[in-house]
Parts: structure tokens; sequence; C-alpha cells
């Protein structure tokens, strides 16, 4: 399993640099200080251009604020919430469209009294991260680190036509991962893909 310094050496390798990262608590060199700068940015960009289902999470909205005047509730999102993907009406059994929600901020309107939002979290768990999630993550790093190192400032476009790639090939991946069998059953728990994983239990455990 490759930790954040494992990857951010690789990125060195892959702009040619020779220097090391041996410190990210402390940085004193110029590649521990830009693998640190770009980190966090670099790993939410991936985040949110797909729903994956690694980071994928479930919660049903129960702390409202203050409704709108167009929407009859307004729920507070997750703290972890980096992208919220769609609403699920429990009644109805089916995910409501985007022109019956609206985001702002960390809060969701809607006219669901019992809402269930499927959201991206914002994962920072490194060891979480499947093989394909971090080879994208490598090239965005190295087209953002790139400019820093010189005569390779002309790479940071290479590694972002790598990255656009190595994403759409990550995407795709991803999509077949768990393809879930039609059973007949239109409920949003089968709709969403939720079946057995820990984690989905956890939080089904909460209702």
């Amino acid at each position: 399993m490759a930790s954040k310094m494992d990857i951010g050496n690789q990125v060195l390798g892959l702009l040619g640099v020779t220097e090391m990262i041996a410190d990210l608590d402390n940085p004193t060199n110029d590649a521990e200080k830009q693998l640190n700068l770009w980190w966090d940015d670099c790993v939410k960009e991936i985040l949110e251009q797909h729903d994956w289902k690694f980071a994928r999470a479930g919660v049903a909205l129960a702390s409202t604020t203050a409704p709108t005047s167009e929407y009859d509730y307004a729920y507070q999102l997750p703290v972890d919430c980096l992208v919220a993907r769609y609403l699920w009406d429990v009644d109805a059994e089916q995910r409501i469209t985007d022109t019956e929600y609206e985001v702002s901020g960390q809060t969701i309107c809607t006219s669901l009294e019992e809402a269930y939002l499927i959201y991206t979290k914002n994962l920072t768990v490194i060891g979480k991260y499947p093989p394909y999630f971090v080879k994208a993550l490598r090239f965005l790093l190295a087209s953002y680190m790139a400019p820093k190192f010189g005569d390779r400032s002309s790479k940071s476009g290479e590694m972002l036509e790598l990255y656009e790639k190595a994403l759409a090939r990550a995407i795709e991946i991803d999509c077949s991962q768990n393809n879930y069998p039609d059973t007949g059953d239109d409920s949003w728990l089968s709709a969403g893909g939720y079946a057995s994983s820990d984690d989905d239990d956890e939080w089904l455990a909460e209702w």
C-alpha cells in the first residue's frame, strides 16, 4: 500500500527530479513543500470528478435548518460530504431529479420530509484509494508540481494529458466494479448499488 511519501517520490520520478521526500511533517526541500501544498487540492479535485464507489456514502438527513420559500425543508450536509450526488425519495422508492433539490454551501434544500442523501466523501485515508485512483493522482500532482522545478516546467502539460487519460480509465474501471444484478427490487438500496460492504452496514444500522 503506497503512502503519501511513496506517491510523492513517484511523482518526482515522473518529473525526473533527483530530490527526494523524506519528512512531510517538517518539510525542508521544495519537493516536500510542493507535495504538502498540492496534495489536498488534488485529492479533492479527483474525488469530485466521479461518483467513486470506494468514496460513496449514504445518510438519512435529520438535522434541519430554516427552509427557503421554494422548498419545505433544509438539511445540513454531513461534515465529510464533498459532493452531494443525489437524493432518494423513500416513499416513491426512486431518485429525485436535481431540479427537485438545491445545494447551497453546507445545506441541501428539498420538499422531501424524509431525505436520504448519497454523496462522495472527502476521503483522506490513503489506504482506501484503489490503484487506478492513485495512478491518476500521481499525474495530477505532477502537473501542478512541475513548474516549481525550473526546466521541467514544460512537463506540466504532458502530465496533465496523462492525468486525463488515467482519470478516464479510472472512471471506466470504477464503473465496472460491483455490477449489481437486476433483482426486481426497485428499492433505493439496490438502485444505489448498496449491498454488503462493512461501511454500508454501519450507516444502514443507524436508521
